[in-house]
């Protein structure tokens, strides 16, 4: 079913790092930093974000797959 999903799970995983990354990067040079510096620190947060998201729905059980 994953495999099936597969272009629509890229894009939309893939959508909410870039929009993430945008977004802070926006918010930290708002605050002064450099782009690059700003960039950074956004691809740090919006990466960890998704290892949060996982790391919980693992600990809950929701990624085991019933085989089919």
């Amino acid at each position: 079913m994953l495999w099936q999903m597969r272009a629509k799970l890229f894009g939309l995983g893939g959508g909410q790092v870039g929009i993430t990354t945008v977004l802070i990067t926006g918010i930290a040079m708002a605050f002064g930093q450099p782009w690059t510096i700003a960039l950074a620190i956004s691809l740090v947060l919006a990466l960890s974000s998704t290892a949060i998201v996982l790391q919980t729905l693992n600990e809950k059980g929701l990624m085991k797959s019933d085989g089919r």
